[in-house]
């Protein structure tokens, strides 16, 4: 027999497609903002800005402004596409979309200041509504506690007074005591929890878990190959990408950036890249062997390499192949059958005879 799940609250909806709504407009406006970034309004609007007060406070250039203001939207970018996703799954009774929304919405609500910030105070605002009631009862399997109206001593019916008429609705008519914790069960037998033991034995690993598994380990793998190599590559033929790289955006130079900050620069978005790759292949590991915290850590950064890389295949068509292999994993760490893989009782394993110890 199936346990009855509570209907969804109009709450939960409403967030849920106010997120989903809110992070697809998010995502259009920092499109939008990056392709006008260097345009003669944009630059103009800038200058204006560090001219007056607070921004002439700042002590930074147009150029270092326009840079913040791409990396605030291309995470902005990377979170929106993130939350839309776990916005669907939050109507689906997802804990760890509902989890994942909350730490995302930190960043997506500075980020999303460079866009004006209203829609994504808006999602932000949505996230934190999934954790107040009734929607944090939905997300807990529980039916939200009915409330009792009181009724005026004036209004109450002969024969007993107002506090006594609703105890007694909302009190059992059995005429037997109350049962109490410990109490109450009959002889030779134990109570009805302990009819399922404890140490339940562990399911079949589910497919959901051995795909995102491997399409972890296989396009983690293969970046950090590629990035090494690419690594290498540069720092063997500095000068004439640096060339290009000047020659491709002349703006690097009126910042005043020397190749020296550049190449350094390079090599640290690199190497970081490298790392977050080498940490998914860990957490794909811990979420294969079953721990618990493993895999919401692996969905907030497969996630966030989901918005990078739907970013990146604007412009690199080759990143099209890797945006939707980290799209089906960070689908399948959504899966039902993945949360129960890490949220699985212990196997029961016998206890093991061990010979005394002589003194």
């Amino acid at each position: 027999m199936t346990e009855a799940v509570p209907e969804r609250p109009r709450q939960v909806t409403l967030a849920a497609w106010t997120i989903m709504g809110g992070s697809f407009i998010v995502l259009l406006l920092t499109v939008e903002l990056i392709s006008n970034l260097h345009s003669l309004q944009t630059r103009e609007s800038v200058q204006t800005f560090l001219d007056e007060p607070p921004g002439d406070g700042l002590g930074i250039s147009v150029e270092s402004a326009l840079t913040v203001m791409r990396t605030f939207a291309m995470v902005a970018a990377g979170c929106a596409t993130a939350a839309g996703i776990l916005g669907y799954h939050v109507l689906r009774r997802h804990k760890p979309a509902r989890i994942a929304l909350t730490v995302l919405a930190v960043p997506l609500l500075v980020t999303g200041m460079v866009t004006g910030g209203f829609f994504s105070s808006l999602v932000a605002a949505s996230a934190f509504l999934l954790w107040l009631p009734p929607a944090r009862d939905w997300f807990e399997g529980r039916e939200p506690p009915k409330r009792v109206k009181p009724v005026h001593p004036a209004l109450a019916p002969p024969g007993g007074s107002a506090g006594e008429q609703q105890s007694s609705a909302i009190a059992p008519q059995t005429g037997e005591p109350r049962p109490m914790s410990g109490f109450g069960a009959q002889a030779g037998g134990s109570p009805a929890s302990s009819t399922t033991p404890f140490w339940a034995p562990s399911s079949t690993r589910p497919q959901s878990v051995v795909w995102a598994c491997s399409l972890t380990w296989l396009f983690s793998g293969l970046g950090i190959v590629l990035m090494a190599i690419g690594l290498v590559y540069f720092v063997a033929n500095s000068d004439p990408m640096l060339a290009e790289i000047r020659a491709q955006n002349p703006e690097v130079g009126e910042a005043g950036l020397t190749d020296d900050m550049i190449v350094a620069a390079t090599l640290l978005i690199g190497f970081a890249a490298i790392v977050w790759a080498m940490a998914a292949m860990v957490l794909a590991f811990l979420f294969y062997r079953g721990v618990s915290w493993s895999r919401l850590v692996l969905l907030i950064s497969t996630g966030g390499a989901v918005g990078l890389l739907a970013f990146g295949a604007l412009t690199q068509w080759a990143l099209i192949v890797p945006f939707v292999a980290a799209a089906l994993t960070f689908s399948m760490l959504l899966r039902p059958e993945s949360a129960a893989w890490v949220n699985r009782p212990p196997v029961n394993r016998p206890p093991v005879d061990r010979p005394p110890v002589n003194r």
